[in-house]
C-alpha cells in the first residue's frame, strides 16, 4: 500500500484494500458487508478534514522567522521513594508497575 495524500480524499474514495488496511493497523475487526459503507464514512471524514485545513491557510501569511524564545527548563532529578505507590498496584515488579497486554500482535 502506498502512502496517500489527503487531498486525493476529495475526488476519490477509498479503496477496500486501503480500508482493511488501516483497519489492521488499528486493530479494529471489520466485516466484509461493512467495508463500503465505512470506506465511504471515511473517505467523506478525511474529506472534510482537508477542507478545513484549506480554509484555515486561506488568508494567513507566513512568518519568516518566528519569535523563538526557549520555553524549556533544565531536567531537576528529585530523590522519589516508589515504594508506597508500587504497594498500592494490582501487580509490581522490582520498581515497575506489571499491567495486562490489551493489543495482542498477530
Amino acid at each position: 500500500m502506498s502512502l496517500i495524500s489527503p487531498t486525493s480524499f476529495i475526488s476519490e474514495s477509498m479503496s477496500h484494500a486501503e480500508l482493511l488496511k488501516f483497519a489492521q493497523l488499528s486493530h479494529i475487526a471489520v466485516a466484509d458487508h461493512e467495508v463500503d459503507y465505512y470506506a465511504r464514512q471515511l473517505s467523506a471524514r478525511l474529506a472534510y478534514v482537508t477542507r478545513l485545513q484549506e480554509i484555515a491557510q486561506q488568508g494567513t501569511q507566513v512568518m519568516p522567522t518566528a519569535l523563538v524564545t526557549n520555553i524549556m527548563r533544565e531536567d531537576l532529578v528529585y530523590p522519589c521513594n516508589s515504594e508506597p505507590l508500587l504497594k498500592q498496584a494490582p501487580d509490581a515488579q522490582e520498581h515497575y508497575f506489571v499491567v495486562p497486554v490489551i493489543i495482542k500482535q498477530k
